[in-house]
């Protein structure tokens, strides 16, 4: 383990480099005992459908862990890279914006044909902010 990328409500996620392979990853550790195991149901999903885009996250991996407040389970991604959500839009150039719109928009098409909505408020408003710009 490197260091911490960030943390919410069900989750924290540590950067992390793998000793066998030399490579680095995203190790986002679950909440003790969640219940809500949706995101790890796409992610197997995605990997029975054999669903690769450059604009989709993957799962590497998957385990669990015991500790003090119970089980965790543990997945393994590539580390993606800084977030669109930390970034105000002095920092990101139009030309980068309109790159990132087309991305979300394609990585948004992509699930749609897998038959997979994504809900979030957020992520229409990033579109909109990026778009309008």
């Amino acid at each position: 383990i490197i260091h911490k990328l960030g943390s919410g409500g069900f989750s924290t996620v540590w950067l992390a480099r793998s000793v066998v392979k030399q490579r680095y990853y995203a190790l986002k550790i679950l909440c003790a005992d969640a219940t809500n195991d949706m995101e790890l149901n796409i992610l197997r999903h995605f990997q029975k459908c054999a669903a690769t885009h450059p604009n989709i996250s993957s799962l590497d991996d998957v385990f669990q862990i015991n500790g003090p407040n119970g089980l965790h389970y543990c997945l393994v991604l590539p580390v993606l890279g800084p977030s669109i959500k930390d970034m105000n839009e002095r920092q990101l150039p139009e030309s980068l914006r309109r790159k990132a719109s087309q991305q979300i928009a394609n990585g948004l098409a992509y699930l749609h044909s897998l038959e997979i909505c994504h809900g979030g408020t957020f992520l229409s408003l990033v579109i909109a902010s990026l778009l309008l710009k």
